[in-house]
């Protein structure tokens, strides 16, 4: 960049709107933005988070970390807060680059491009070396928060060379509309500044036909990339959009083969480049430029061979796979990224060091199957874990779905998916197609696919469908897919009259949104995201639009107003081919809004998305016969039953829940286990696997068999969806539903109940902000726990330790309680403490208190996530025990519950400290769990709960106290054992159940 910037400083770099920045100027304004990162501080290595929307202020913030040997990080402004602090404590920089709304946001120091822009003296020149870090990609950036990948310099920079997939000395103009987090904004960037041509930066949320078809006539955009399914789009809908370009570069997913063909057939003489890699290789490990023979080979569109500076290989273990075996393929060479981001223990998982012809080589295994074709270019296979087992046949559905395209000529493109059965296995083959003629039911195509494919081959369906739902990370949603087995559903159906004149603005947007989401015609009300669309399909929407209007249709339109009446209403003041104009106020959103403490369970899966924290278990001992499709019948009538059980919970673009047609989780029967340890063992395994909230996948169910008639029954929810009094809601419809034989059936999703608003106590009469400056005020400075033994390091489950409070002792408590006019829980409360004081030896520490809150009678039957968490500081008289400790415990407790309304991830936010590792507000828990025991009831059987220890911990400590039938007490610590060891958890239950022995005594 810099080069061209001295050998043809005038020559345009970026368009960003109407201004035009050349390089030249971009250089010098990158310089002295340099300046200003050297006067802070920055040095070489140091991590640089940018939270910036797309623009030429992003750009040139890139090209100043660079330049001062920084390592850039791209965070998209419009993700949550807590997702953006909890991500900016792992890069851990010295400041953030963001705009001015930011400066009182974070903890961080900010640099805003006005700041950047001001004079600073000129820095010193620095040299990186390829191996040092450059910038850190992530995964993905809608569903939840991705791994980060740190990324060297030779990783991008030998995409660009002189044997690069793109033309040297060529100049690119291309459009800057990749999500920035992803490596793919990379592509875009350097493709353009690295050839000396010109980046057009795009507003919309991703490359659309209009943006696109603008790009090409106004600046004359003449390169671009699209996801594969991006590209299926843009040529079902305008194929003609893409006229002017010369290159086009996709990728990220298997290529539709009769889509490759009709874009090759009507544009020759554009160059089509099929892109691999996992953004652990950097952009790409292989390409391949695409002929229109490619589209008669017998494995589909190829990948191709390795861009320079990589190795590929298809290995089987540590072997190298002959040619024409299939394999998992393996990557190497210069575009490995360094590490995972603040993750050394996944680094060295899915990084190996093997030995490779002759010679040790760092590789990354990508779980992709594939094999080498014997033109030596490299075919994709699809992913390991799609090979299914039907009827003990193993098929490949890739093979599958490329067999149907080419047997059935009213096919556009095909997904072959399994369909769940028992034990969680498939059962049958399921295609879903989306014919050549919108509309066509495919009635045909089992009649002919009998004749020409094997008979494990032969789907039980072939469904007609107008398009293939996409995952937030782009990626085939095969749960989506499964639901549309089902007759769709609308909210609020409606008929409209048959028009004869010109058609109404509404009955038209409700008839393409039909037409695209293959339903039938959208009541005026109807939030259509709550409908399925995704942004891919709204894309869709809006192209349909446009083409009947004559009009450009901005998709944010649309993502503004997510029903059909008030997009309707934003179309009226779109002028014809303006494509934009003053909207009304955006329409409702279709999404019901997250508690906070929901939000703190989602955001906590977003920063270590392995972690089993928000694992619930609720198991039972069965002895005698269970009716398995009995069971699971029930398992589907309570699923259709509560909303958050088929809901998707996500992060972006707001924090929110969305109710899903999603179907029920099959029961997972594992075989005979000789006693019941092995079987619970074995159980805790299986529902141990990670869940996916943002994909609805909330809830799975588990059956293991002991001792020939005996079972472990067991079910995980994810803690967003979930709670204590959950345990007894479930366990009650569960044996409703399996005493009556309940058929699942899906009612309309009716609005979501409205939490209470306030607390207790006097916080109606005062603002949030007051009340979150009285916590803050309260919890700020509170000092570290110190454990008096540490923990032993990280050791797997975490430990546990239990002692039983008699029922005789218990009911002295209740006296004691009964004196001062205190409940229960304050009494406990108040022996926790002075047992912590006991343990500790420290007279002021904080702990977290989660309180229920289904103060509305209609949430006491609903399955969901109703609790809110106090957080108390104790000291002073509170440590002291007695009548005084009690009161003053009372007064802790009535002052927190009153400021319940505080959401607890911005007091969390106010208090966090830069730099600390330990939670910002307090490192343990107390909980009272006083809800009714989960009675599940099936006829001629014995069914007993087994209360589960917890697969992990969100704190270091979690002391639980669980009321039981015969009126004793159990005392339960659960402990991380990285923090607290097993003494230490061993002594502290023993001294407060002493402590709680003798509080009888207490005046």
């Amino acid at each position: 960049m810099t080069r061209v910037a001295r050998m043809a400083p005038g020559r345009t770099a970026l368009v960003d709107g109407e201004r035009r920045v050349s390089y030249g100027e971009l250089d010098a304004l990158s310089e002295v933005a340099s300046g200003h990162l050297h006067e802070l501080g920055v040095r070489p290595g140091e991590f640089v988070p940018i939270v910036l929307p797309r623009g030429a202020d992003l750009v040139i913030a890139v090209l100043a970390v660079l330049k001062r040997g920084g390592v850039y990080s791209l965070l998209p402004p419009d993700w949550p807060k807590s997702r953006q602090e909890l991500v900016l404590q792992q890069l851990n920089g010295r400041a953030v680059i963001a705009g001015p709304a930011a400066t009182e946001e974070f903890a961080w120091p900010v640099l805003t491009p006005e700041d950047l822009a001001r004079p600073a003296a000129h820095p010193p020149v620095v040299r990186v070396e390829g191996s040092d870090p450059c910038c850190v990609f992530f995964t993905s950036g809608t569903t939840g928060l991705p791994r980060g990948a740190v990324s060297p310099h030779r990783a991008t920079a030998r995409l660009f060379g002189r044997n690069s997939f793109i033309p040297p000395d060529r100049h690119i103009v291309i459009p800057l509309a990749a999500a920035l987090p992803w490596d793919a904004f990379s592509l875009e960037l350097w493709a353009g500044l690295g050839s000396g041509g010109t980046c057009v930066i795009v507003e919309e949320p991703f490359l659309t036909p209009d943006v696109l078809r603008e790009g090409i006539s106004r600046h004359g955009v003449n390169t671009a990339w699209a996801t594969s399914s991006l590209f299926t789009m843009i040529v079902e809908e305008d194929l003609d959009a893409m006229a002017g370009l010369d290159l086009v570069l996709t990728g990220g997913e298997r290529l539709s083969v009769p889509h490759v063909e009709r874009f090759l057939r009507r544009w020759p003489d554009t160059t089509l480049i099929n892109g691999y890699g996992p953004v652990e290789s950097t952009v790409f490990a292989t390409t391949h430029r695409v002929i229109i023979e490619d589209c008669r080979r017998p494995g589909g569109i190829p990948l191709g061979r390795p861009v320079p500076g990589t190795e590929v290989f298809v290995l089987d273990g540590d072997r190298e796979c002959a040619v024409g075996d299939s394999g998992e393929i393996c990557i190497a060479g210069a575009g490995l990224a360094s590490s995972y981001l603040a993750d050394s223990e996944l680094t060295a998982e899915k990084f190996r060091t093997i030995e490779l012809r002759s010679e040790m080589a760092r590789v990354f295994r990508t779980g992709d199957f594939g094999r080498w074709a014997t033109d030596s270019v490299l075919e994709y296979l699809g992913r390991r874990d799609r090979q299914l087992k039907i009827a003990g046949v193993r098929v490949e559905p890739a093979d599958i779905e490329r067999k149907i395209e080419k047997e059935l000529d009213s096919v556009a493109s095909c997904r072959v998916v399994g369909e769940p059965g028992k034990a969680g296995r498939p059962a049958r083959l399921l295609a879903f197609c989306r014919p050549r003629r919108d509309g066509d039911p495919l009635r045909e195509a089992i009649g002919v696919l009998r004749g020409r494919l094997a008979p494990f081959e032969v789907p039980a369906v072939v469904k007609s469908v107008a398009a293939f739902p996409l995952t937030g990370r782009g990626k085939l949603d095969e749960r989506a897919l499964l639901s549309e087995l089902d007759e769709p559903r609308t909210r609020t159906p409606q008929i409209f009259p048959d028009h004869r004149g010109p058609e109404d603005l509404e009955s038209l947007v409700s008839r393409i949104v039909a037409e695209v989401l293959e339903r039938s015609p959208v009541a005026s009300d109807c939030s259509l995201f709550e409908l399925g669309l995704t942004s891919l399909s709204a894309a869709r929407v809006c192209a349909r639009v446009g083409t009947r209007l004559g009009m450009s249709v901005p998709m944010t339109v649309l993502l503004d107003h997510p029903d059909v009446g008030s997009f309707a209403a934003a179309l009226r003041r779109l002028e014809p081919g303006q494509g934009e104009g003053t909207l009304p106020p955006p329409g409702e959103s279709a999404v019901t809004r997250l508690s906070p403490m929901q939000t703190v369970l989602l955001t906590r899966d977003a920063v270590e998305p392995r972690n089993r924290t928000n694992h619930c278990l609720v198991v039972w001992r069965v002895r005698g016969a269970v009716d398995l499709d009995r069971l699971e019948r029930a398992v589907g009538a309570v699923h259709a039953a509560h909303r958050s059980l088929r809901a998707a919970f996500v992060l972006d673009p707001r924090p929110g829940m969305h109710v899903t047609d999603i179907p029920a989780p099959p029961v997972e029967v594992l075989g005979d286990c000789e006693d019941e340890q092995s079987a619970l063992d074995a159980l805790r395994k299986l529902l141990g696997q990670p869940l996916e909230p943002a994909g609805a996948d909330v809830w799975r169910v588990a059956a293991v068999r002991f001792a020939d008639r005996n079972w472990i029954l067991g079910v995980v929810v994810h803690h967003v969806a979930f709670d204590g009094w959950s345990e007894g809601v479930l366990a009650d419809d569960l044996s409703e539903a399996y005493a009556n034989g309940t058929e699942p059936t899906v009612e309309p999703a009716g609005p979501e109940p409205v939490r209470a608003r306030h607390g207790v106590g006097d916080a109606h009469d005062r603002t949030v902000a007051d009340l979150l400056a009285e916590a803050v005020s309260e919890l700020r400075g509170v000092p570290e726990l110190r454990w008096p033994e540490s923990g032993a390091g990280p050791a797997g489950e975490p430990g546990h330790q239990v002692k039983t409070l008699s029922a005789w002792h218990v009911s002295q408590i209740d006296d004691v309680a009964r004196r001062h006019a205190v409940t229960r829980f304050v009494v406990l409360l108040a022996g926790w403490a002075r047992a912590m004081v006991d343990l500790t030896g420290q007279d002021d520490f904080a702990v977290g208190v989660p309180m229920v809150d289904r103060r509305l009678p209609e949430l006491e039957k609903m399955i969901g996530c109703y609790i809110t968490m106090l957080p108390l500081r104790f000291r002073g008289v509170a440590l002291h025990g007695g009548s005084e400790g009690i009161r003053a415990v009372a007064g802790l407790v009535r002052a927190a519950m009153a400021r319940s309304q505080v959401p607890f991830p911005r007091l969390a936010e106010q208090l966090h400290s830069v730099g600390s590792r330990r939670p910002p507000v307090f490192q343990t828990l107390f909980a009272l769990q006083d809800n009714p025991e989960p009675r599940l009831d099936i006829a001629g059987a014995q069914v007993d709960f087994l209360r589960q220890s917890y697969l992990d911990l969100p704190l270091e400590l979690h002391v639980e106290l669980w009321p039981s039938q015969n009126g004793d007490l159990v005392v339960s610590a659960s402990y991380r054992r990285e923090a607290v060891s097993s003494a230490t958890a061993s002594g502290f239950v023993d001294r407060m159940t002493d402590v709680l022995a003798r509080v009888g005594s207490w005046a």
